[in-house]
């Protein structure tokens, strides 16, 4: 899959007209606009992540200084670089566009956790009001960490297949200062045969309000509810009410406060700007099971913060590049697992740069 990007990219390169043509080579001023257009957009970044299966400091102590055992065979580093790769081809007609996309992420040490996935986004604007979206992702497996498992008595993969549906609708007021959005979705994912009784479906609405408070500085809040219910059973004839298993159902709400600057300066001769948020995620599960039933997840509450800085620039025209740093960390209570959060509790740094490039193939670029 990266190879195949890579020579894709490579040769719209070389075969498509940059969005910034000479005037020589654009049609002629008074040449009407095709019925469709067409970009052609790249990305491609690397991220070096310190806590790349998010375990915990007891489990990376384990890791690195205990003999190997099943639950970290899949384990080469705990820390990893990712690299990845996209691409999309959007199509505009009038006020509808249509993009597909493909994008692969690929870990240096760690293949196990390298996955891609496959996307399809409708936009629509509605009259003067509403720019509205469509979007469908399929992820064919993402890879977790190695989970023990009753019925086998043995460490096995723990990973996914993922299916997510989202719409969306977006308003500008005040001459475009304020924006508002509003967005729900429906994901569910499939997991192995032998740990079914994690599959799951779940909802999530979200709400968004951002203003500019000067030409340059703009700040938003954004607020998300998420409720996740998990299949809870795995043998034949069984139910979520009468089955042995684990229930991972949950509901959450994460809080978002963010800011971004436009610096009063010109790097390759694009204004830079400075961008810093933080967000809250409260998690906590619902199952009706006791903690001697359900030791997992009875009575259990996540609590999970981040914080994150980027700088985005232009490197000419049709590309954008972005540094961006992020640290997270998560603690998990839980009456009914005194030793929970020793498993659980973890805390992440990742750094990255990304790099976009958008090339015309028809009409103008970048609507």
């Amino acid at each position: 899959m990266p190879r195949m990007l890579v020579t894709l990219v490579a040769m719209a390169g070389v075969l498509c007209p940059s969005a910034a043509a000479p005037a020589k080579e654009m049609k002629a001023k008074n040449a009407p606009e095709p019925g469709i257009q067409l970009d052609l957009v790249a990305g491609f970044s690397t991220t070096y992540d310190d806590n790349v299966f998010r375990y915990s400091v007891d489990e990376i102590d384990a890791i690195k200084n205990l003999p190997q055992t099943d639950q970290y065979s899949t384990v080469e580093t705990t820390d990893d670089l990712i690299l990845a790769q996209s691409l999309s081809l959007a199509a505009y007609r009038g006020d509808t566009r249509v993009t597909l996309g493909v994008k692969q992420n690929s870990n240096y040490r760690n293949t196990l956790k390298s996955f891609h996935n496959y996307s399809i986004d409708l936009r629509q604007k509605v009259g003067n009001a509403f720019f509205t979206y469509l979007t469908y992702r399929y992820t064919p497996r993402y890879y977790i960490r190695q989970i023990y498992d009753e019925d086998t008595m043995d460490f096995e993969e723990y990973d996914y297949a993922k299916h997510y549906v989202a719409a969306e609708a977006r308003k500008g007021l005040m001459k475009g200062r304020l924006s508002l959005r509003g967005h729900g979705r429906y994901e569910r994912e499939k997991y192995p045969d032998y740990f079914q009784e994690y599959d799951f479906h779940g909802f999530a609405t979200e709400a968004e309000v951002k203003y500019g408070l000067t030409k340059r500085l703009d700040v938003g809040v954004i607020g998300n509810y998420r409720r996740i219910s998990t299949k809870g059973y795995d043998e034949p004839g069984e139910t979520k009410t009468n089955s042995d298993e684990t229930d991972g159902s949950y509901h959450e709400n994460t809080y978002e406060l963010y800011g971004s600057y436009d610096l009063p300066m010109k790097l390759f001769g694009s204004t830079p700007s400075v961008s810093l948020g933080g967000s809250l995620n409260r998690k906590a599960f619902t199952t009706d099971r006791s903690s001697l039933e359900d030791p997992y997840h009875a009575g259990r509450e996540d609590t999970k913060v981040a914080v994150e800085a980027g700088f985005g620039f232009g490197l000419g025209p049709g590309i954008t590049a972005d540094l961006n740093y992020k640290w997270q960390k998560r603690e998990v209570d839980s009456y009914a697992k005194d030793d929970l959060g020793e498993e659980k509790d973890f805390t992440a740094n990742t750094l990255g740069l990304s790099i976009s490039l958008t090339r015309g193939l028809v009409g103008k670029t970048g609507r």
